[in-house]
């Protein structure tokens, strides 16, 4: 393999790896806002892992029950 061949390869990954970033991220804070509390999720500066992960957001979407 030549170098420029490497090099090549090496730049695709890198351009995979950033669009791949750019995709899942949006997807990444949807779900970590999910599991946050509601201060916690009107906090500043936004946080991408809550400091303390909670299920009621889920649970109140599945009785039906309003916030």
């Amino acid at each position: 393999m030549s170098e420029l061949s490497v090099v090549r390869r090496v730049l695709a990954y890198l351009v995979l790896l950033a669009v791949t970033f750019l995709i899942c991220f949006p997807l990444i804070w949807a779900f970590s806002t999910s599991i946050k509390g509601p201060k916690e999720v009107m906090a500043t500066p936004p946080r991408l892992i809550p400091t303390e992960a909670t299920a009621a957001n889920y649970r109140n979407l599945i009785t039906g029950k309003e916030q």
